[in-house]
């Protein structure tokens, strides 16, 4: 069984400065039509867009220059699997922690969901690298996941589930959230990872991932917050990463 860093070894995942590797792939005209895209009108589509592009210009491995985040992550997640079922992870990108999970555990079936169907065709061919069975990828958004009420165990969602809003509002994060418990079973776990440290996140959204969870009928199990090196204009940094479990009541 590959280790975390077995495996992002295997997929060239590097401790990079972001703006000189992916970034640097990416010529003036096509930042300035991603620029308009971030301001578009119509928050959906400008976001869609936004991503199809960037996905498109861009390698397999473009936002993972954070190796020493997704060795942590990865480590992490490995051991909150659950013992058999169905596991989701929303917000799946080019799909390198939801062939992690199927690599680590072949008696799971694993769908990775993402909305953009260039991610998603990206994160199939990932898996179909490694002959993976028990693995598919689906497009969709928070606002209408192809799942049934209750149908799934477990759910990941790193740094999706709270970005990328359509609208940045109580009432909104709400929405998503409980359309994500709607398809978990009863006692179905959620883990969600969100950059920064939890008082940055109550600072942005006014509110914790706990209490959000309260709301729509799910109990916070953990939390925890760990620090990552990273680079940025050359120069080494120290980001925070704050991963939260739920559960459904």
């Amino acid at each position: 069984m590959l280790t975390p860093q077995e495996y992002l070894k295997k997929e060239g995942i590097k401790l990079e400065d972001f703006k000189k590797t992916a970034l640097s792939k990416i010529n003036k005209k096509n930042r300035e039509l991603l620029d308009k895209l971030r301001e578009h009108e119509n928050k959906r589509e400008g976001i869609l867009n936004f991503y199809n592009i960037l996905y498109s210009l861009v390698g397999d491995s473009w936002y993972y220059p954070e190796r020493d985040l997704r060795e942590k992550y990865l480590t992490t997640c490995k051991e909150l699997l659950p013992p058999r079922g169905i596991v989701v992870d929303f917000g799946c990108g080019l799909g390198l922690d939801c062939t992690y999970f199927t690599l680590t555990r072949e008696d799971l079936f694993v769908i990775g969901v993402d909305m953009s169907p260039v991610a998603a065709r990206k994160a199939k061919s990932r898996a179909k690298r490694y002959g993976l069975k028990n693995i598919d990828t689906l497009v969709a958004d928070f606002d209408h996941l192809p799942f049934q009420d209750e149908s799934i165990d477990t759910g990941f969602s790193a740094d999706s589930l709270f970005e990328y809003l359509f609208e940045v509002s109580e009432e909104y994060v709400l929405k998503r959230m409980g359309n994500v418990a709607k398809v978990l079973k009863k006692e179905g776990k959620l883990i969600i990872g969100k950059a920064g440290n939890p008082s940055e996140i109550i600072e942005y959204f006014g509110n914790s991932i706990g209490n959000y969870a309260k709301k729509i009928g799910m109990k916070e199990k953990f939390s925890t917050e760990f620090s990552y090196r990273s680079i940025e204009d050359g120069k080494p940094t120290k980001e925070y990463f704050t991963l939260v479990g739920l559960e459904k009541e």
